[in-house]
């Protein structure tokens, strides 16, 4: 094997080892939501800490589900595959749960009416006054809103970017 093949399967099983498992121990939901399940997750001793070899433990546990063939090493064939199949997983959670917000009454359909529900829940957020009409200043104040919440605008300090 190629010095760049085995650097190649090196980063890829960093990144495998990461963001991966930062998703499972949240739960699928990424490393903003679910800290709790973090400790539950990894702390296998349940003595309430985190120690550096559980949490190696963890990491090569979840590196070693791509080991499609059993040998205890991954090649770039089967980091691939794995990842594939993680964004598979990924979005079947994500279409289940927008079918499940979408489907109103919880019968397994989405109907005309429930999408139409559900975009006229949307208009009436941005409608902050509720006179049945969006203004360009109602917009942008959606907008200012959504980005506060979610982060949107902010270094990593937390401090807004550009002097803003």
């Amino acid at each position: 094997m190629s010095l760049r093949s085995q650097l190649l399967i090196a980063v890829a099983a960093v990144a495998l080892a990461g963001t991966p498992a930062v998703a499972d121990h949240h739960g699928g939901k990424g490393h903003h939501h679910g800290h709790g399940r973090m400790l539950e997750n990894l702390d296998t001793d349940k003595d309430g800490v985190i120690t550096r070899e559980e949490a190696q433990a963890a990491r090569k546990s979840r590196l070693m589900k791509a080991d499609a063939n059993g040998d205890g090493a991954l090649t770039m064939e089967e980091l691939k595959a794995h990842r594939e199949k993680m964004r598979e997983e990924r979005r079947e959670r994500r279409m289940e749960r927008r079918f499940k917000r979408l489907d109103a009454n919880g019968d397994g359909k989405i109907t005309g009416d429930e999408i139409d529900g559900m975009k006229m829940r949307r208009f009436d957020k941005v409608d902050a006054n509720g006179d049945g009409k969006i203004t360009k200043e109602e917009i942008e104040a959606h907008k200012a809103k959504w980005k506060e919440r979610h982060g949107k605008g902010k270094g990593k300090d937390g401090a807004a970017k550009d002097g803003q």
